[in-house]
């Protein structure tokens, strides 16, 4: 990715971490929605088997995974795609969007 302008003036470098996991479909079998070979097609989801081996899991699942083992802290958390930040947003200007006066 590209370095922002303003990346200099950050006071510590974030901590980048590499997840390895093997892709469904790897072999030949084509199997996580893509063609022979286990290329993804264009606009699917690429699908991951799980540390434990045996589950199939997404990219944020693999994700959530990683950061909830011991090595990684024994994190909590969820996916939500800004589904959090939006609920919030609409609560605190519920007012303002649906006052007397707005058309």
């Amino acid at each position: 990715w590209k370095r922002p302008a303003w990346a200099g003036a950050a006071s510590w470098e974030p901590p980048e971490v590499v997840i390895l996991a093997r892709p469904l479909g790897q072999g030949g079998s084509g199997t996580n929605g893509g063609e022979a070979g286990g290329a993804p097609a264009a606009g699917s989801r690429v699908r991951f088997y799980s540390a434990g081996g045996g589950q199939q899991v997404n990219v944020e699942e693999l994700a959530l995974e990683h950061y909830a083992s011991d090595e990684a802290g024994c994190w909590r958390g969820m996916h939500s795609e800004g589904g959090v930040w939006a609920t919030l947003f609409g609560l605190l200007m519920w007012d303002v969007l649906f006052g007397p006066g707005v058309q």
